[in-house]
């Protein structure tokens, strides 16, 4: 059985700096309920930058797990200049990142995610499938210069709600004056 709040990747929680670090092989997560894969990191927390970093893991999750081939999920954390080659299958699958969860203390001149490629396969086999990213929240989000080339598959199994997007498949933002979302020089 799988096991709630868990964060799988090369590096399983972030809260620092990670630069230059390229990742090749397998990962295969069975953890529920608001869980983390990422073949870098499975979470980046405030403040971690993830920078020029290349993501050949191929990450096959399963269950409510967000995952990406950078980052399963980032809370007010950074990812710039990082490419993903591999295959991304999960419930909630982004190319690049599986859920940015908040981005309310960020500057507004500050992208979340800036300069990032995808070329591989990312394919959701729930509710939400994104080439750069699968679901947003916060207040403040910018992603920039940022370019997909790799499919984007939502296989749904029932009769639910489901998202795709080339690049975001799910902007949530926190309701309030001020927020917004800002999707600049992308393909």
């Amino acid at each position: 059985p799988g096991v709630s709040n868990q964060r799988t990747g090369f590096i399983g929680t972030l809260s620092g700096t990670v630069k230059n670090l390229t990742v090749t092989g397998t990962l295969h997560s069975e953890a529920v309920s608001e869980s983390y894969a990422g073949g870098i990191v499975g979470y980046a927390d405030e403040g971690a930058h993830i920078e020029s970093c290349v993501n050949e893991v191929v990450v096959d999750a399963v269950s409510s797990v967000y995952a990406g081939g950078i980052a399963g999920g980032v809370n007010k954390a950074f990812v710039k200049g990082c490419t993903n080659t591999a295959s991304i299958t999960a419930n909630k699958a982004g190319g690049i990142v599986g859920k940015i969860v908040t981005t309310s203390s960020l500057k507004s001149a500050d992208p979340t995610i800036q300069d990032c490629r995808n070329t591989g396969a990312i394919k959701s086999e729930g509710t939400i499938a994104g080439g750069i990213v699968a679901e947003t929240g916060g207040t403040l989000l910018r992603i920039t210069g940022c370019v997909n080339t790799g499919t984007v598959t939502l296989q749904m199994s029932s009769s639910s709600s489901g998202y795709a997007g080339g690049i975001a498949a799910y902007v949530g933002l926190s309701s309030g004056r001020g927020n917004s979302f800002e999707l600049t020089d992308c393909r």
